[in-house]
């Protein structure tokens, strides 16, 4: 598929969400956007460029630093930043959600609206 280049301004909310999803399930930022344009919009996408051999290699290696850092650490020290990153991971998650469901129940209140429907 033919595709290119365009810039938007979202706010750092929004970027970390994205950011975070990517980290978290190894995919591109650009197929996160995609995937959540197609569900608001309606239209079909497909991840365009599944991971490659060499992604994976270079998660493995990502990985590898960081456990190797992290074996240098102090236990206690250790368990603060495996709990702080968790936390903020969460957190940011958690408002990536809060405000997908807002959207969600925006569109739902437009919808039923038009029909003269209201939500509870």
């Amino acid at each position: 598929m033919k595709s290119k280049t365009v810039s938007f301004r979202f706010p750092d909310d929004v970027i970390d969400g994205i950011e975070a999803e990517a980290q978290m399930t190894g995919r591109s930022k650009t197929d996160i956007v995609l995937n959540a344009l197609a569900q608001a919009y309606g239209f079909q996408h497909h991840s365009a460029s599944p991971i490659t051999f060499e992604q994976l290699e270079r998660q493995l290696n990502d990985l590898r630093a960081q456990v190797k850092s992290l074996s240098n650490e102090s236990p206690v020290s250790n368990r603060q930043t495996n709990l702080r990153d968790d936390i903020l991971r969460l957190t940011t998650g958690l408002n990536h959600l809060i405000a997908r469901f807002e959207q969600i129940e925006e569109k739902l209140n437009t919808q039923l609206a038009a029909k003269g429907w209201k939500l509870n």
